[in-house]
């Protein structure tokens, strides 16, 4: 369900509610959310690279 402005309606409510649940999991403990954000941060960027690398890959062609 989009809005007018081609966003999605409820996103930013789920990412809220997501961010309550994990602060409610560690007990208000934000360095105990640190290692989760620095994985989330690894991933992020190794996604980021395969799709650069498959695109440069595609592009170029054989050989």
């Amino acid at each position: 369900m989009r809005a007018d402005r081609q966003v999605y309606r409820y996103d930013v409510t789920v990412l809220a509610v997501l961010a309550l649940v994990l602060l409610l999991a560690v007990e208000g403990n934000t360095q105990a959310l640190v290692p989760i954000f620095a994985i989330g941060v690894f991933i992020g960027f190794a996604l980021s690279q395969i799709g650069v690398v498959r695109h440069w890959r595609l592009e170029r062609g054989p050989g």
